[in-house]
């Protein structure tokens, strides 16, 4: 096993002003994509933390070319309300 570090691009972007995020959010990715082509290989991962919160870093981990984007705080919820017993929120209907 051979542990090595993939990058050392890590762009955050946190704003709670809708145009300026919009802004800093498309220069991180297009900085990343930059970087992921220079690694050969890499596509990007976007990881939305909150409303105004996001990471973006490039990664063998998404296929060159892609983008992949996560929503961690939606899936902290679910994990939440699974870990509650309420279930998917999805599959809740009214009666």
């Amino acid at each position: 096993m051979a542990l090595f570090k993939e990058t050392d691009v890590s762009l955050a972007v946190d704003s709670d002003e809708p145009h300026t995020q919009k802004r800093e959010l498309a220069s991180a990715i297009e900085i990343a994509e930059l970087e992921a082509g220079l690694l050969g290989g890499a596509g990007v991962r976007i990881i939305q933390h909150d409303y105004w919160s996001f990471s973006v870093t490039p990664t063998f981990d998404v296929p060159f070319g892609q983008k992949e984007e996560r929503r961690e705080w939606l899936a902290l919820a679910e994990t939440a309300r699974t870990v509650a017993g309420m279930g998917d929120a999805r599959s809740n209907t009214m009666q």
